[in-house]
């Protein structure tokens, strides 16, 4: 599982900048119809959920979008 999906392994779609990286990779294998990674994807939140790791109440956009100052 990759740490990140960001806009420069994904540029081809848009918004994926602006999402944390469970959000990210879900919204990619999404946009790619990969039905293995989107379920390896929610298997894996529902993992992080479990071990009280990963909020799912939080928001899915990150205040950093990649911009350098």
């Amino acid at each position: 599982m990759q740490d990140r999906t960001s806009c420069r392994e994904a540029p081809d779609i848009p918004g994926i900048c602006t999402l944390i990286p469970t959000a990210a990779r879900s919204l990619a294998a999404r946009a790619r119809r990969d039905t293995r990674a989107l379920e390896a994807e929610i298997a894996h939140q529902e993992a992080a959920i479990a071990a009280g790791t990963l909020d799912p109440t939080a928001s899915p956009v990150t205040p950093y979008h990649g911009h350098h100052p």
